[in-house]
């Protein structure tokens, strides 16, 4: 049974954002992979992927995203990820800088979908980031898969 996902990673972000499609005619997403059309938008932007068929991810297994954007599929579409296939979401703002990522509609057969977020500079592989009391140094992170 495929389960649809819904991925949150949150953080507040207060810039505008702008929804761009995929597949498109327009720049930055008339690109040929969905994973171009993600580096190429702008953090706190939204990626609606206009499609049901089954991603092409060019040889690789995963799609990554490295910035704070919306990752959904357009109304009326049911994108899948390649058998075995990963998103993965990663996020090291740092302490107190806010942070979004919505990962929603698409079908992972026999993948995962990969979270993670850190809110720390580390030193050295003995030193840690802040106090454990430091309120600055700790992460809000939501992660729901429906």
């Amino acid at each position: 049974m495929m389960k649809r996902l819904l991925v949150l990673l949150l953080f507040p972000v207060t810039a505008s954002a702008t929804i761009y499609r995929w597949p498109d005619v327009a720049p930055p997403c008339n690109t040929a992979t969905l994973q171009a059309c993600i580096y190429a938008v702008g953090s706190g932007d939204t990626v609606q992927v206009q499609t049901s068929s089954t991603i092409d991810l060019s040889g690789a297994l995963y799609l990554y995203i490295d910035r704070p954007l919306s990752l959904v599929a357009a109304p009326g579409y049911r994108p899948t990820m390649p058998i075995g296939a990963t998103i993965s979401a990663f996020a090291n703002p740092g302490a107190g800088v806010n942070w979004n990522v919505v990962i929603d509609g698409f079908t992972v057969p026999d993948g995962a979908v990969i979270v993670q977020a850190t809110c720390a500079t580390w030193m050295s592989p003995h030193a840690r980031p802040y106090p454990p009391s430091d309120p600055a140094s700790r992460c809000a992170t939501t992660a729901a898969a429906t």
